[in-house]
């Protein structure tokens, strides 16, 4: 009878070798992934408060046409403030179908996604 001892032993390095070497593909995948999603967040925030500062100046700009338009300036602004709070509501009630769901959409798709246009 041969001694399988040897084989043993090289089947459990090898399995040590495998065990190591999958540690190590998931450790990299995860902080790329991760790392991708916070660079698309990243990215996204700071359009967000670009157009955030666009549509300040632009709602201002209508504030006062309207306030103008009307012969007393803080019409303008109840208006837009009326048309906020509309919005507001709005997003309200449908709170999970317009922001929840797409934002956990778009982690999810990013974190199991395996092509290379992870963010699509």
């Amino acid at each position: 009878m041969k001694n399988y001892t040897d084989e043993i032993e090289k089947l459990v390095t090898s399995a040590e070798n495998y065990s190591k070497t999958y540690i190590k593909l998931f450790t990299y995948t995860t902080a790329y992934k991760s790392a991708n999603i916070f660079s698309s967040l990243s990215v996204r925030f700071v359009l967000a408060i670009i157009l955030i500062f666009f549509f300040f100046f632009l709602n201002i700009g209508i504030a006062l046409f309207l306030g103008e338009y009307l012969d007393k300036f803080y019409y303008g602004f109840f208006i837009i403030a009326g048309f906020y709070i509309i919005i507001a509501l709005i997003f309200l009630i449908f709170q999970n179908t317009l922001i929840k769901t797409p934002v956990c959409n778009f982690i999810i798709r990013a974190t199991l996604n395996n092509d290379s246009d992870e963010t699509k």
